[in-house]
């Protein structure tokens, strides 16, 4: 019996584990817009602005196509992705127009700060971290917000790409956001696929070293460039009302509605 147990124990320690995160080839791809495609395993209920017509998933939920689409429209979603097995747990892809900004992977670090600092003043947080993967650099926001008398939990990456700034993010309704979770969103978001970059490079800035110490801003120059701050503020304010907030009009809710009406 103990050499069979020990068999059984050794056993269990050499069958590798499967990790949580999946590789991209392991997820079906979904098209976000022109510039990026996401991946979903089977586990999640996948509508985006391309593929809710005619779905009857969308319609197994209780969902009409109207509503689905009032849903994109009103929230800058793109991508709303529901977990089959929780439905307290909702994956949004939001999306809005900059186009004055290049890449966020080009930002300098006190253009990012600015970002960031500004970003969160509009949020129920002030704080963000700088995350960086292969495919481009991110604002990672974590914070906690109220809706619908729900206390709702968010985890969201932040970056801007081509002319827009986009948030993927995982939304708990009344469960605090696990480990696992927050693994979840990380993987999905490093397993993002860009398209080619076509916003233009200012290599000026990155050759800073080549200019002559000596040549100072003039008082003109240094008043337009404080105006440009503080509009760049206020722009990054506007973008964060619009592309993080949380909505009271999500599939989770409106799923949740419909069971109670069924019971």
């Amino acid at each position: 019996m103990k050499k069979v147990l020990g068999l059984f124990i050794l056993l269990l320690a050499i069958i590798p584990v499967k990790s949580l995160a999946l590789s991209y080839d392991e997820v079906e791809k979904y098209k976000v817009d022109e510039n990026v495609n996401i991946g979903f395993s089977h586990e999640w209920y996948v509508f985006t602005r391309d593929n809710y017509i005619g779905n009857s998933e969308l319609s197994s939920l209780g969902i009409t196509e109207d509503k689905m689409k009032e849903i994109f429209d009103n929230n800058n979603i793109y991508v709303d992705a529901l977990n089959k097995k929780d439905f307290n747990k909702e994956f949004f892809v939001r999306k809005i127009s900059y186009p004055e900004k290049k890449n966020m992977k080009d930002y300098t670090e006190k253009e990012l700060k600015a970002f960031g600092d500004s970003f969160v003043l509009q949020l129920p947080t002030d704080e963000w971290k700088k995350y960086e993967n292969d495919n481009n650099t991110y604002l990672l926001i974590n914070f906690v917000d109220t809706i619908g008398g729900k206390t709702v939990y968010m985890e969201e990456y932040i970056t801007s790409y081509n002319g827009y700034v986009y948030s993927f993010g995982l939304q708990t309704t009344g469960k605090v956001l696990t480990e696992s979770d927050k693994s979840f969103v990380k993987s999905t978001v490093d397993m993002l696929e860009y398209s080619a970059d076509t916003t233009k490079k200012d290599d000026s800035k990155k050759d800073d070293t080549k200019k002559d110490d000596t040549k100072k801003d003039t008082d003109e120059e240094k008043e337009d460039k404080e105006d440009s701050d503080k509009k760049d503020m206020l722009v990054f304010g506007v973008l964060a009302i619009g592309i993080v907030c949380v909505t009271a009009i999500i599939i989770t809710l409106i799923v949740q509605s419909n069971k109670n009406k069924q019971k």
